[in-house]
């Protein structure tokens, strides 16, 4: 019998303290909902003394974005030669410049990034849609790419972002130029291939990032009444040939244009720079 009441004592012990651990999470939860909450409001109020408002589609759930380094990996580039032009050739010109060849295709890849892509033969002719034939090339050397929502499938020049762990790096962009029966060329900059280093920190989340661009609003004069898309990504900035940092910026569409904002600082940006 003392056994047994033991053991009852025991389990309803287990059962009040996965009950407290229960509402510690749940009131974390609440808490945290809160906060959020209360950010929402700070920030819907803040944009409307400006005299902006949020379009259906700016997600504001949207997290910060880490700062990378990243090298040239010149084993990870012929693998992604390989994807493109299949057995293949290739050739070390100097000045970090190589050029790979195959009855596919020429290419010249730059130690600053840059891609030169010209098609032979029947590689280049048309298949599908120019968005589809373009995405597939890049995607054949293992690149990600991201377009702006409103970009026309259609259109025979198509620009395409190469990203960077799923996020668009918005001033690496391949060029394609199509006419009506085959891609010309394709021209642009890429990301490098090997991860060196990354950030412990991560850049501002949406609503941070809004605040801040409030701010920016009043404090420079500049005329936007509504934010209509905000999209986290990265800038390149190519320091030594064969080595570049990618910063955390987003992008956000706005009723007056597009705006370059950094995840650091707050800060409007240009890609350029």
């Amino acid at each position: 019998m003392e056994t047994k009441k033991l053991e009852r004592i025991i389990l309803l012990i287990l059962v009040l303290l996965n009950l407290v651990l229960l509402f510690l999470l749940l009131r974390g939860r609440i808490e945290e909902a809160s906060a959020r909450r209360a950010r929402l409001e700070s920030l819907t109020t803040l944009l409307a003394e400006r005299g902006i408002t949020l379009g259906p589609d700016a997600d504001l759930e949207q997290a910060g974005l880490p700062a990378y380094t990243v090298q040239r990996d010149l084993a990870l580039e012929d693998q992604r030669m390989q994807g493109i032009l299949g057995a293949h050739g290739s050739e070390d010109q100097g000045g970090g410049i190589w050029y790979y060849h195959s009855e596919r295709a020429k290419i010249v890849m730059h130690g600053t990034g840059e891609l030169t892509i010209l098609p032979l033969g029947a590689w280049g002719q048309r298949k599908g849609t120019p968005y589809e034939q373009a995405a597939r090339i890049l995607r054949s050397a293992g690149i990600e790419c991201w377009v702006p929502p409103d970009s026309d499938p259609e259109d025979w020049d198509q620009a395409l972002c190469c990203c960077w762990e799923g996020a668009p790096v918005f001033n690496a962009v391949m060029e394609f130029g199509f006419s009506a029966k085959k891609l010309d060329v394709a021209d642009g900059v890429t990301v490098f291939n090997r991860e060196t280093a990354r950030s412990d920190w991560t850049g501002m989340d949406a609503v941070s990032l809004l605040l801040s661009f409030a701010e920016t609003v009043r404090r420079e004069g500049i005329l936007c009444s509504r934010v209509d898309g905000l999209t986290p990504g990265y800038r390149m900035r190519v320091g030594l040939s064969g080595e570049s940092t990618l910063e955390p910026v987003w992008r956000l569409v706005t009723d007056v244009g597009e705006f370059y904002v950094s995840g650091e600082t707050g800060s409007i940006v240009t890609l350029a720079e």
